[in-house]
């Protein structure tokens, strides 16, 4: 590539710290994924003699990269940004069937995120492996595998999960047995263990899309439209979660606080739930803490769904 210099300007931790994009690094310091992408970028630079070089800034808005397309002097040759964020910019972007040698359908591309920013068969934008902000992202539940063995269940989470047989029903059987009243009073109180914590909206929303429900498909042109109200199937897959996972002993807000300020007695670590919300960047965080931990995905609606 006679040196070409590759610039790139990306989002860093300090605003997207739910998500590992960290794109290049100065030197080895022992760390195993430090040290992985340091040897990638400088392997790819020997390789093709040309120049990885990575700006940061704390956010990318929309009209950051509005500003320099309209000035003419655009200084990044690639823009990695907030996901949904890119079809706000779409009349900035190159296309990306223009640029030869790119198959979108190769697995580093993740071809099912990418495939969300094609909009009328221009894509817009992809979702590469190279940014590690897609996979570590990739949602599912931590639990507290010292709770998970004192319930004595005749289930294996990760065996069930690897069958392809880790479903709605699986998950609210194992979640609803983890509810017990510690401290005897027969009420319903932050003081007692529960199921699940974390936030409700992300709750949800997993929940749906682990079902296979999707809130936005694409029109017979190949552009968004929001097909949920007309979806009788995920509706009723919708009500189904309802009655399953409104139950007050499965799911506990860590967050609120009672009148003396204090933060919920049902928080993940202190002991106070078996499942907690997380994903794989969120593993990370874990290593502080003095329990044993396990993962597993988002549970689907049912074995036969793929």
């Amino acid at each position: 590539m006679d040196g070409f210099e590759l610039t790139i300007n990306h989002q860093n931790q300090s605003w997207l710290n739910w998500a590992k994009n960290v794109l290049d690094v100065e030197s080895e310091n022992g760390d195993l994924l430090n040290d992985a992408i340091y040897k990638h970028n400088r392997s790819i630079e020997d390789r093709f003699n040309c120049t990885i070089s990575v700006a940061e800034q704390t956010k990318i808005e929309t009209t950051t990269i509005q500003n320099e397309v309209m000035a003419g002097d655009s200084n990044y040759d690639l823009w990695l940004f907030y996901d949904v964020w890119a079809l706000n910019v779409i009349e900035y972007l190159l296309p990306w069937e223009n640029i030869p040698y790119i198959d979108l359908d190769k697995q580093w591309w993740n071809p099912l995120a990418s495939e969300v920013f094609n909009i009328g068969g221009n894509q817009y934008a992809a979702a590469g492996s190279y940014s590690l902000s897609v996979l570590s992202r990739a949602s599912g539940y931590i639990f507290n595998k010292k709770i998970y063995e004192e319930l004595n269940l005749d289930t294996d989470m990760y065996q069930l999960a690897a069958d392809g047989k880790w479903t709605i029903d699986q998950f609210h059987n194992v979640a609803k047995s983890a509810y017990y009243d510690l401290n005897g009073d027969t009420m319903m109180d932050d003081s007692d263990r529960y199921g699940v914590s974390g936030s409700w909206k992300e709750f949800a929303n997993r929940l749906m899309l682990g079902a296979g429900i999707q809130y936005i498909t694409k029109d017979d042109e190949g552009y968004p439209t929001f097909a949920l109200p007309t979806d009788e199937n995920s509706i009723n897959k919708i009500l189904k979660l309802y009655d399953l996972f409104t139950q007050s002993e499965i799911f506990n807000i860590p967050y609120t606080t009672n009148v003396n300020g204090q933060f919920s007695k049902g928080d993940f670590e202190k002991g106070g739930t078996l499942f907690t919300l997380g994903n794989l960047k969120g593993l990370e965080d874990m290593r502080t803490l003095d329990i044993d931990v396990g993962f597993v995905p988002c549970p689907k609606y049912d074995e036969a769904q793929e």
